[in-house]
């Protein structure tokens, strides 16, 4: 990856992977004291926002826009809506991941939220989270000036929120396949978000 990124030319790619790279090796690698941030709830948080929420959207926008149109601002409205849905994705999925995990936590001395908090108040916690931030994005949709984004944008946004609202509330939080299911279904909820992100003008 740091090859082909080098070799196109793209400093915002080439500096893209080496952020997600670094954050990833913080998250993950098992070197005491400072690395392996999954041992901590909100070090772990940190670590999905500045890696998914950040560092990937903005370097790979960055990319696109200085090949495409020679230039690219950090203010645009497409962009501040991916860094928001993303980092709310980024937040309810990292929290959510310890629910299932959380024998296994503890077997390795892992003081995950949903250890400290509880499965359910965790499980519900990162759902609003993720309602929160549909109704966020249908309002955003209701403020375009260009009619088929905004509908598009408010229909598609409420309607997901709709089907995550159905598919929570058919869970069995005390079930821990139903909960592993519901965290892969998150997942594509956050990578559906990518498409729609498309969506906003």
């Amino acid at each position: 990856g740091f090859s082909i990124a080098w070799i196109v030319g793209s400093p915002s790619l080439f500096w893209g992977f080496v952020g997600w790279f670094a954050a990833a090796t913080a998250y993950s690698a098992n070197v005491y004291p400072l690395l392996r941030w999954k041992r901590f709830p909100f070090a772990t948080a940190f670590y999905m926002l500045i890696s998914k929420a950040l560092v990937v959207p903005v370097a790979y926008y960055m990319h696109m826009q200085n090949s495409i149109n020679g230039g690219a601002s950090l203010l645009s409205r497409p962009l501040l809506f991916a860094v928001g849905m993303l980092s709310a994705f980024s937040l309810s999925t990292i929290f959510f991941k310890d629910i299932p995990d959380i024998e296994g936590d503890r077997m390795h001395g892992i003081k995950s939220l949903a250890i400290r908090l509880g499965e359910k108040r965790v499980y519900w916690t990162c759902i609003w989270i993720l309602e929160m931030a549909y109704v966020a994005a249908a309002l955003v949709g209701a403020t375009s000036s260009i009619t088929w984004s905004k509908y598009a944008t408010i229909i598609s946004h409420l309607a997901m929120g709709t089907l995550l609202w159905i598919r929570a509330k058919s869970v069995d939080v005390n079930n821990a396949k139903a909960v592993q299911s519901m965290y892969m279904f998150l997942w594509q909820l956050f990578y559906v978000e990518y498409g729609l992100i498309l969506l906003v003008r």
